[in-house]
């Protein structure tokens, strides 16, 4: 379908079904193809950081390692990280119609494999899976950086920090204590 056809058969849609039709079963192929290619990608990130941090490299430096090789975030990778190991490989198998986002949503539910079923059963967009099982809680590093009582802005320091040595995690969690009183201080005039 060219361009000008796109334009002109614009008018008359009215749902995502409309949108399948006009584009064809050919485009609609190559869509599902390129999320099934981001789902395999992302599970591979999931899989290297866990067979190195396995080997005991701490978790933010293998994030680091193969997100600078990868061309991404370490967040993306972190965030796969987490994901690979909420699922097991048969529950990763049995529900291999579920793309990664969907997974990665289902981690956070209540209900991890009722949330897989549903969007099997449904079809339905990541969005509409997480109106229906909203997230829960945070993962672990967010949870324990909660509970130190820290300012908001020190998230991205503590995160670095996650998984190394803990007498260096400890050192750096006193020099975050120390300027965390000061930014109190200037803050309260003293």
């Amino acid at each position: 379908m060219n361009s000008r056809q796109l334009v002109q058969n614009t008018t008359a849609l009215q749902s995502v079904g409309d949108v399948y039709q006009m584009v064809g079963e050919d485009t609609c192929a190559k869509w599902e193809a390129l999320g099934q290619t981001d789902s395999h990608v992302h599970w591979a990130y999931g899989a290297e950081a866990d067979a190195i941090i396995s080997e005991g490299v701490p978790a933010m430096l293998a994030y680091k390692a193969i997100a600078k090789k990868a061309g991404k975030r370490s967040e993306t990778i972190r965030q796969a990280y987490y994901t690979y190991r909420a699922f097991t490989a048969t529950q990763r198998e049995q529900y291999d119609l579920c793309p990664y986002s969907v997974f990665r949503a289902a981690k956070n539910a209540t209900a991890p494999l009722e949330v897989l079923q549903h969007y099997i059963d449904k079809n339905c967009t990541v969005d509409e899976v997480e109106e229906i099982f909203p997230p829960v809680g945070e993962d672990e590093t967010e949870k324990a950086f909660i509970e130190t009582g820290f300012p908001r802005m020190f998230y991205l320091i503590y995160r670095e920090i996650w998984g190394v040595d803990a007498a260096v995690r400890n050192k750096v969690i006193s020099y975050l204590r120390v300027i965390d009183r000061i930014i109190n201080e200037v803050n309260n005039g003293r």
